[in-house]
C-alpha cells in the first residue's frame, strides 16, 4: 500500500474531483473550479502526511490481512486532532444533513464521539452483543474474517433522526452494512457512512452491500 505519489495519478484525482480534464501541462483553472482543485490538492496532502502514522502490521489478526492499526495516530495529539478534524471537513463538504452519530464497536467510538461533539450532534453506540442494557435490536454479520453480532438500544434513535454512522475503517463492509440496517430498523434514516481508512481490494463489495448508502472513506490509499 503506499500513498497517492506519481504526477498522472494526482492528476487523475483532481480531474476526477473537479470534473476538468488536464494534465502536468494545461493550464490551470480558476474561479469555483481553482478552489476545488486546491482543496483536494489540501487533502491530498493530509493524507500524505498523516497515512505515515497508521501502522501496517501484515499477518493480522490471521495470515493473508494486512492489518491498518491506529494506534500511533491516536497517541499523537496532532494527528489525532486532525483526522477528527478532517472528519467534521468531509461532513460540511458532503453538505449532510443529519441529528446523531452512530459509532461502530469499538474504534468508530473513538473517531465517531469527536465527530458528534465537533458537529454538535448526539452520539449512539452501535454494540457489540451482550454490552448494552435493556431492550436492543441485534443485528448479525460477516467480515472478511469472522462472524459477530452487532446491537442498538431501542429508542435510542427513530423516524426523526438522520444518521452518519462512523467506523474507522470498511473492507467488506459487514459492520457497517449490519449498522445501516439497524438503524433502518429502528425507524431512523441513515444520511451516509463514515470512514477513517479501507481495504481497497475489497471496496467492491462493501460499496455492493452499502447500496444507495453514500460511503466516504478519508485516506483513498491504493
Amino acid at each position: 500500500m503506499s500513498v497517492v505519489a506519481s504526477d498522472s495519478h494526482v492528476f487523475g484525482h483532481l480531474s476526477d474531483a473537479s470534473g476538468f480534464a488536464f494534465n502536468a501541462t494545461h493550464p490551470m483553472p480558476t474561479g469555483e473550479l481553482a478552489a476545488a482543485v486546491t482543496a483536494v490538492v489540501r487533502d491530498l496532502a493530509f493524507q500524505a502526511s498523516r497515512y505515515s502514522q497508521i501502522t501496517l502490521v501484515p499477518d493480522f489478526p490471521k495470515p493473508n490481512v494486512l492489518f491498518q492499526d491506529v494506534s500511533s495516530i491516536l497517541a499523537d495529539a496532532d494527528g489525532y486532532n486532525a483526522v477528527c478534524g478532517r472528519l467534521a471537513e468531509m461532513v460540511a463538504e458532503q453538505h449532510l444533513d443529519f441529528t446523531k452519530v452512530v459509532g461502530v464497536d469499538a474504534r468508530g467510538f473513538i473517531f465517531g464521539s469527536v465527530l458528534a461533539q465537533l458537529t454538535k450532534r448526539g452520539f449512539v453506540m452501535c454494540r457489540k452483543k451482550g454490552k448494552l442494557p435493556g431492550k436492543t435490536l441485534r443485528q448479525k454479520y460477516g467480515t472478511e474474517y469472522s462472524q459477530d453480532e452487532v446491537e442498538l438500544l431501542e429508542g435510542i434513535v427513530g423516524p426523526e433522526d438522520r444518521v452518519v454512522i462512523v467506523d474507522d475503517l470498511v473492507a467488506t463492509g459487514g459492520s457497517l452494512d449490519a449498522a445501516i440496517k439497524l438503524v433502518k430498523r429502528a425507524g431512523a434514516n441513515v444520511a451516509a457512512c463514515m470512514t477513517v481508512l479501507q481495504v481497497p481490494a475489497c471496496l467492491s463489495t462493501a460499496l455492493d452491500r452499502l447500496g444507495e448508502v453514500p460511503l466516504h472513506v478519508m485516506f483513498n490509499i491504493e
